[in-house]
Order: C-alpha cells, then structure tokens, then sequence
C-alpha cells in the first residue's frame, strides 16, 4: 500500500543565492573564477548545516560501536567498511562541492551575459531585474565594477484543484506521487525596493570600512577582502527580508527617516517647537572637544514604568530596543541630523545603521 503524497505547504518567498564580483578581476576565461569574490547560496548552506549535523550524529554512533566492540577481532572487518563509507562520503562532498563551484560561474556568466545583451537595445544602461515562473533576480552594479546579483525564490503556494487539472492536462502526464505547486510574486519587494536594499546594505558595509571596494581590494589581500565581505554579507543575506514589510517608501527612496514629530527646531509654523532642545545639542556638539557631529534618533517605546531603572533588568533585558526585531514605526526616526559637520549621503548612512541596530542588533 502506498503511502499518500505529502500535503504540500506555502513556503514564503526567500533569498535563493547572493553573489558580488567584478569582470575586470578574471578577464580571461582561465581567470573567470576569480571575478566572484562573495558567494552566499541558501541550498548550500543549509546542505552544509545538515552534513554537519550527520556528522555529529556519525561521531556519537561510532564512539559507541567501539566501545561495544573491545576485544572483538571481528569489529575489523566493519572498520574497513567504515572507512570505506567515510571515503565514500568524502567522494560526495567533493561532487557537491565542484557542482556548486559550477553553479556559481555559470550564474556569473549568465549575469554578465544579460547585461550584455541588454545594452544592445536600451542606449547602454544595463538591465537590473529579470522576471521567471519561480524566480525573481536583480543586478545592480554597486561601484564601478562592482556588481552584486540576487535571485529571489517566489512564494511556493499549493495549487488549487482546478489548477492541478488543467496542468495536467495541458502536460498529457498524470502524476499523483508529486504535488503541484504554484509560484506567486504577491507581497515580494519588487526590484526597485529589493535593489535599494541592497545599496543601502552596501552603504552600510563601507561606513564601517571607509573605503570604496577598489581602494578596499587594493589595499588588503584577496583572501582578507573576501572574508570582509564574508563576515558581513553572510550575516547579511541570512537575515534579508525579501517580503514587504515596514514601510517600503523609505527603503525605495533612499530618504531620511525623520520621527513623526520632524526634527527639532524645523517645520513651518513651528519654528519655536523644539528650539530649545535643539540649541542644547548643538551647544554640546561645540563644546565638546574631538566631538565632529552628533546625530540624535528614537526608536522604540519606552519602557512600561518609567521609575524602574536600568540597574533592575535582567541581563536580557538590560538593553531593551537592542535587536527587537520589530520593524520602525511612523514615530520612529531621526530628530536631530547634528550642526552640518556631516554630508547629506553619510548622514543617511548613519541613520539606517542606528536603524539596523534596533532591528538586527
């Protein structure tokens, strides 16, 4: 008796693979593998989280099948074949590894191709999303050179009846023992949101670095500059967000959060409101020796009772609008943007990492 297929389940639509390089590192077919310097793939890493954890398992079982077989001389035998499987398993991991070396150039070179023929009928600017039945993927060229490529795997949705029929139908082939699926774009970021997203993650990654990548890749070694990508974009792509959510305006315009009330001491009619607050910040900001700016936002509500100091948190909760995870509201935002020591472009740079502080920590 066969068993009934399994119920398929929605599956949110998720990051699928990030890649950043440059065309300009490899040039030649025989050193177009080093045009990719980061590479994250979800399947990959999840492969590797599962592998893991067999080999944990692996080491627990076989720890306990040597201690059952002391003074056996017939274990012998069953340690060649635990060789044998071990060499076996190597094998495997060393074919997931090349297929996944495979599939990170030829998403590199299908990108390059893309852009190229894009060009060729859009007076030169190159093309920076392309729409499939399973997938969404954009490209946007970060610095010149630098580019970075993400495909996004569309929402998985359980077909309807109906839909089940008329496909099987249309294909001539009946399959019961696989369910169908249907893939649907709806609440995923379009590509103007999910491109800023990741221009303002790079942003971000160059005000901890200050340099641009070529100034970066110059003055550091290959393997040092990658694992700086590494740290940061792997943490990155693990926690992106591809679906809709806070308010998509601000992350699709590059703007400046301001909180609900506006900044201090600005807005028509309420030149008044806040002027005080804002000629004691400034105050501290000149008076304050080796003090450059100071840019003042909240985020967050504050603590349900006032008289209760930070002495009395747990350690858990010492730091309470640190990593919440909860996404800025209409009241959140920046409310001083400091005496103009700052450009406009850093400025917004700092505000959206004080934001990532309070989401992601």
């Amino acid at each position: 008796m066969t068993s009934p297929p399994p119920h398929p389940r929605v599956t949110p639509a998720r990051l699928s693979f990030l890649a950043i390089y440059n065309p300009t590192l490899g040039p030649t077919d025989e050193t177009f593998a080093d045009q990719l310097v980061f590479w994250y793939s979800r399947a990959a890493a999840e492969s590797r989280t599962a592998h893991k954890k067999r080999g944990d398992a692996g080491t627990i079982r076989g720890k306990g099948g040597a201690a059952r077989g002391k003074g056996k001389a017939v274990r012998g035998k069953d340690n060649v074949g635990e060789k044998v499987g071990a060499d076996g398993g190597k094998t495997r991991r060393d074919g997931e590894l090349q297929e996944e070396e495979n599939e990170r150039l030829r998403q590199i070179g299908l990108a390059q191709g893309m852009v190229h023929f894009a060009r060729t009928f859009s007076n030169g600017e190159p093309v920076d999303s392309v729409e499939t039945e399973k997938s969404r993927i954009v490209l946007k060229e970060l610095e010149e050179g630098w580019w970075v490529l993400a495909s996004i795997d569309l929402t998985r949705l359980p077909s309807t009846p109906d839909t089940s029929i008329l496909s099987t139908a249309k294909s001539g082939v009946g399959d019961d023992k696989k369910p169908q699926v249907e893939y649907s774009a709806r609440e995923v970021s379009p590509p103007l949101l999910l491109i800023q997203q990741l221009v303002q993650a790079h942003h971000m990654f160059s005000l901890h670095h200050g340099f641009s990548l070529d100034e970066l890749f110059v003055r550091t070694s290959r393997d040092r500059f990658c694992s700086a990508l590494g740290r940061y974009w792997n943490r990155f792509a693990r926690s992106w967000d591809v679906l809709l959510h806070g308010n998509p305006a601000v992350d699709a315009l590059g703007g400046l959060k301001l909180a609900s009330g506006g900044e201090l001491g600005f807005g028509v009619g309420e030149e008044e409101w806040g002027s005080g607050e804002r000629d004691v910040l400034e105050d501290v900001v000149h008076r304050t020796e080796g003090l450059v700016d100071m840019v003042v936002a909240r985020y967050g509500e504050p603590a349900p009772s006032a008289k209760k100091q930070a002495s009395t948190y747990e350690r858990t909760e010492s730091l309470p609008w640190l990593g919440s995870g909860d996404a800025p509201t209409a009241s959140d935002g920046v409310f001083f943007s400091g005496v103009g020591a700052v450009d406009r472009p850093s400025l917004r740079n700092i505000a959206f990492w004080m934001q990532h502080v309070y989401t992601q920590g």
